[in-house]
């Protein structure tokens, strides 16, 4: 006999393409999917709720997912009997789109009549994560162009989702690691520091010139050491959303002054005088342990990235509701095209290359900054110095946005 079949589809491909089927708008089914995916974490999550969308949008006899993680294969949903999740894998990694079955009788006669690769791109190299599966659509119409190109746009958000959950794991697998080996490390460093006191001190006995200059060395070696391991810490706590803050209002000469004395060795090593300019009392609303943090940092930069006989300055004023922090140094500068980047983790000027430091300090700055409510800006001219500003609101509220 004569099968009608082709024609029948050829109809209703026609028709759908024509009308769109009219039961569903592409771009309202997308938005609902992205919207889903920025608020959900795991994988499977992230596969149902894309799946719910497009069955609700399409409505096929069957939706199911196999997503690949570690050579291992996860299946979301039921497949029609004779289906294999390794057999609609290995298919799947010979597509870039989503495709019709009709070129792979095999698939279509067990049911799948419609494929879409969940792919995203490593190391310049195509990566399959997983694969759609559809069965024939309920309506007995045959999937559209516009259905195709639905299912590809929800599947490129999928695979974006599905990486960008990939990274935040490991993400917290790293700044777990980090977290416990810095902890873990501060012990040890502290007991390096007391013996080395204890030698430079002279407790254990005199020391001879050549002795006690090649412990000096160990001595500021270690302390860069510990200071490397807390920034570590720190950016760990960071990024684990660990650090807390405890607001107050208080007197921010007071501990920016007892910063400034913390930091006489250093201006002392560096010929950098250090002068505060500011009122006897200025009170803001902050963190103490958190600001200390913070201005033991930009002090420290301005004293470390000076010149010999360099002035560092920092002053305090109230401005328009808000207490400002000023630490102005007449020291190497910043070019102008890196200014933007100063803040980003492990970025270091390229003019400060020969100097001790992990890039990590101003991160930290911003950051604790931004939990106390305040913000932090930066100016620089290279070769004639830095400016960083610190904004602290006065209380409860944020304070008035820096301006350059």
């Amino acid at each position: 006999g004569v099968s009608f079949e082709p024609l029948r589809r050829l109809l209703i491909q026609a028709t759908d393409n024509l009308l769109l089927m009219g039961d569903y708008r592409s771009h309202e089914v997308l938005s609902r999917i992205t919207e889903q995916l920025t608020n959900v974490v795991t994988l499977d999550e992230a596969a149902r709720a894309t799946m719910a969308q497009l069955e609700a949008a399409l409505r096929p006899t069957f939706l199911s997912s196999i997503l690949v993680a570690e050579d291992q294969l996860h299946q979301i949903g039921e497949l029609p009997h004779g289906l294999s999740g390794q057999e609609l894998v290995r298919v799947a990694r010979e597509q870039t789109r989503p495709t019709l079955t009709v070129h792979l009788p095999r698939l279509e006669q067990a049911g799948a009549v419609l494929l879409s690769p969940l792919t995203v791109a490593r190391a310049g190299q195509r990566q399959l994560l997983g694969v759609l599966v559809f069965g024939e659509r309920r309506s007995g119409a045959a999937y559209s162009r516009y259905d195709l190109e639905t299912v590809n746009g929800a599947t490129d958000a999928l695979s974006t989702a599905i990486e960008r959950g990939r990274f935040y794991q490991e993400e917290i697998l790293k700044n777990e690691f980090i977290s416990v080996a810095s902890h873990d490390l501060m012990t040890p460093i502290a007991a390096i520091r007391g013996y080395l006191s204890m030698l430079l001190d002279e407790g254990l006995g005199q020391m001879d010139p050549t002795a006690r200059t090649y412990t000096e060395r160990i001595s500021r070696s270690v302390v860069y050491m510990h200071t490397l391991v807390l920034d570590l810490l720190n950016v760990s706590r960071i990024e684990l959303n660990r650090v807390k803050v405890h607001l107050q209002v208080g007197n921010v000469v007071e501990l920016a002054q007892m910063v400034c004395d913390d930091l006489s060795s250093l201006t002392q090593e560096k010929q950098v005088k250090l002068e505060v300019r500011s009122a006897k009392r200025v009170e803001a609303y902050f963190d103490p342990d958190r600001l200390r943090e913070v201005l033991t940092n930009v002090v420290g930069n301005a004293i470390k990235f000076n010149k010999p006989s360099g002035i560092v300055t920092v002053r305090m004023s109230l401005v328009k509701g808000s207490v400002t922090i000023a630490v102005a140094d007449s020291g190497l500068g910043i070019p102008k095209s890196e200014l933007v980047h100063i803040g980003e983790k492990f970025f270091r000027a390229s003019n400060v290359e020969a100097v001790h430091g992990s890039g990590l300090g101003m991160y930290i700055v911003k950051e604790y900054a931004k939990k106390m409510g305040g913000t932090v800006n930066i100016v620089s001219s290279l070769g004639r110095g830095t400016t960083v500003t610190i904004l602290l609101p006065t209380s409860k509220r944020p304070p008035v946005k820096a301006t350059a």
